[in-house]
């Protein structure tokens, strides 16, 4: 990474509005949390690279993919517990 290379930077706020769970799937590695239909995920992505996020919705499943060069920063959900990524 050059140092100007700009740094990309997207806040997602997932929720489970028409079920009573689903599940959330974090790309690359695959790491699966269940979410409830009263909670939400605040997804927190950085990175260089092009910044465009893919979000891909299935019946009963959600599967999140940060853009190459773009990671994960943080994952919590409504009371504050960090997920796993």
């Amino acid at each position: 990474m050059t140092t100007d290379e700009p740094i990309h930077r997207m806040t997602l706020i997932v929720e489970c509005a028409q079920m009573s769970e689903c599940s959330v799937i974090f790309e690359p590695f695959g790491a699966e949390h269940t979410l409830v239909a009263d909670d939400a995920f605040r997804v927190e992505i950085a990175g260089p690279g092009d910044g465009e996020a893919l979000i891909w919705y299935g019946p009963g499943a959600i599967s999140l993919t940060p853009w190459v060069g773009g990671d994960y920063v943080a994952v919590h959900n409504r009371a504050g517990i960090e997920l796993p990524t």
